[in-house]
């Protein structure tokens, strides 16, 4: 148990500098960008770390739709 607890611990450690490492390429080079989640994940069954990445953007287009329905 105590080696899982070490070896969690580094994979934290590499996973969380990958995200500093690629902050740049996470958050992408889009506009308008409204939500960012970053989700970590570490299987238990030995599988390598994942970091999955949701971007929402507002439409631009819907915008200007939006700006004229209220007139």
């Amino acid at each position: 148990m105590e080696n899982w607890r070490e070896h969690l611990i580094d994979l934290i450690k590499a996973t969380g500098q990958e995200v500093i490492d690629r902050a740049e390429d996470l958050v992408g080079s889009g506009d308008m960008l409204t939500d960012i989640d970053i989700w970590l994940r570490f299987p238990q069954d030995g599988g390598c770390p994942t970091i999955e990445v949701t971007r929402e953007h507002i439409s631009r287009n819907s915008l200007s739709v939006m700006g004229k329905c209220g007139e």
